[in-house]
């Protein structure tokens, strides 16, 4: 399995079979986001870098990021998440935008498998909206299983 945008860069469009749709395989948390870092107090370049701010990604990326935080994940559970902006919401002057995402976690060998959606527009409270649906039905006792 590889990713098509990979596949797109070198001119092999034409070898992809299947297209994996965030409902039927939840990604990682994060999975395409592009972050670059730098110095909190370095205004010129924080300047700079908004020029290259995605809001929908940046909004996105909260809730996931929330998410895995409020579940304090990591790469020993099959955790993942998706979130997203609804198509009519990505551009400016929406007011506050509806995110929609969705949580998963699984329990190593797969036997367990507990997915929930939810909707919100502030992405922090989703993320963790998302995660308190799923401790709810089990992912606590999942993730507890796998600690070290």
């Amino acid at each position: 399995m590889l990713a098509a945008a990979g596949l797109r860069r070198m001119g092999w469009a034409d070898r992809i079979t299947a297209l994996l749709s965030p409902e039927t395989c939840v990604p990682a948390v994060g999975q395409g986001a592009l972050a670059v870092e730098c110095r909190a107090d370095d205004a010129p370049l924080l300047e700079l870098l908004r020029l290259f701010q995605h809001e929908p990604t940046a909004l996105a990326v909260r809730a996931e990021r929330a998410f895995l935080g409020s579940l304090n994940g990591g790469c020993q559970v099959p955790i993942g998440a998706y979130a997203a902006l609804a198509p009519e919401q990505a551009g400016p002057g929406q007011g506050a935008p509806l995110l929609t995402m969705t949580g998963f976690v699984g329990s190593p060998d797969g036997k367990e498998l507990l997915k929930e959606t939810c909707s919100g527009t502030d992405p922090e409270q989703l993320g963790r909206e998302v995660a308190a649906k799923l401790v709810a039905r089990g992912a606590g006792r999942i993730l507890e299983a796998v600690k070290p």
